[in-house]
């Protein structure tokens, strides 16, 4: 398992911005009078990302089969597309190299999102027909963990009228996978900020289970997980710049157990200013992406023997229409756009993946209700 983007725990609390500038830095700046008097928005403090490589197996040491990139894309029949991609690469690549990868969106791989979900799902299968290897996952959880929403910024000191604090945004878990958790706490909403005439008003706390907002336990250090933090609001002389966005810990919902404490980002305070304090920066919520169908390692198998293409030429696959699976011919437009080649690939999909463009509302609902269903094809006959 590999964090990507991890702040240390002290540029965690001194506000370091995705961009590496501390604040002190990013305020000797804002101190410069705006042309319009409004303060510049304070910079994202980017969350850390955890990633999970293909090769992390239940304490199983991993025997490679030798295997060059030309001879596993012809195998399990990549394209030529992909092929492509992973010889440009800068670094000579074997299947080994693939396995222990920790992230294949990495942009030197040179793969759209579905590439990345099809060279998953044939290094899947590879090592699951590999007599020394069982199982393809990770090692039970270890904890059960309390996960705590974002806190949002206070706002800003205005000479007048005192900045909004930032929402804090609650985690979102869905409730079918609430017991691997230990205790769940919404978000903080930040102060408002001290005005001469006025006081802003408090920021908003998504809080959907009532519990008040609990300091960290105390000695926590190892196993703890923490969002970033958004750099203040720059100086402004009408209105104070909005705190930068705290930006959650991503965590995909297969490791949860590997952390006792996952706690999310903690938006940047507003900008001062002689009028208007600047509004405080939200701090995100966790997100615990998973896949969007889940299956075991036999149902794997079993599909990956059953395995077709989206297409055939221009037209939809015959033997998949023949399945009569509800995906329509839109949807497997949008999903060849972004590479994806088979069914298989699709089982990759996380549910976050869906939440951006070209999908559209109830695209997600579409396709997991198509991939349940050409499961239940091939494992039920």
């Amino acid at each position: 398992m590999h964090i990507q983007g991890m702040p240390t725990f002290s540029q965690q609390n001194n506000g370091t911005d995705s961009h590496g500038e501390n604040d002190a830095l990013s305020n000797e700046n804002s101190r410069q009078p705006p042309e319009d008097g409004v303060g510049g928005r304070g910079g994202l403090g980017q969350g850390p990302s955890v990633v999970i490589p293909i090769g992390d197996t239940i304490g199983q040491e991993i025997q490679i089969q030798p295997m060059d990139i030309d001879e596993f894309c012809t195998r399990y029949d990549l394209g030529d597309d992909i092929l492509s991609s992973l010889n440009n690469n800068d670094v000579e690549l074997d299947v080994g190299a693939l396995i222990r990868a920790s992230n294949l969106m990495n942009p030197s791989y040179r793969l759209k999102l579905g590439q990345v979900a099809e060279v998953k799902w044939a290094l899947k299968v590879f090592l699951l027909s590999h007599p020394s290897i069982n199982e393809l996952q990770l090692p039970p959880g270890l904890f059960k963990a309390t996960v705590i929403g974002g806190r949002g910024g206070d706002g800003g000191r205005g000479g007048l009228q005192g900045g909004t604090g930032g929402t804090g945004k609650a985690p979102k878990i869905n409730w079918k996978e609430a017991q691997k958790f230990e205790r769940l706490v919404g978000g903080t909403g930040g102060a408002g900020g001290y005005g001469g005439a006025t006081v802003g008003a408090l920021g908003k706390s998504q809080n959907p289970n009532g519990q008040e907002r609990t300091p960290p336990p105390q000695g926590v250090e190892d196993g703890r997980i923490q969002g970033g933090r958004g750099v203040e609001g720059g100086w402004g002389i009408r209105v104070g710049g909005v705190g930068g966005v705290g930006g959650a810990p991503v965590v995909p919902l297969e490791a949860v157990g590997t952390f006792k404490w996952i706690e999310g980002g903690r938006g940047g305070t507003g900008g001062e200013s002689k009028e208007t304090g600047g509004k405080g920066g939200d701090g995100e919520g966790p997100v615990f992406p998973q896949p969007l169908v889940v299956i075991d390692r036999d149902a794997r198998l079993m599909i990956s023997a059953n395995n077709v293409k989206l297409r055939e030429g221009q037209e939809i696959n015959p033997q998949l229409r023949a399945l009569n699976v509800n995906i329509t011919e839109e949807l497997i437009d949008r999903l060849d756009g972004l590479g994806f080649r088979t069914i298989g690939g699709l089982f990759e999909i996380y549910d976050a993946d869906l939440d951006v463009e070209p999908f559209e509302t109830g695209d997600k609902d579409s396709l997991k209700l198509a991939l349940e269903q050409f499961r239940n094809i091939v494992v039920h006959g």
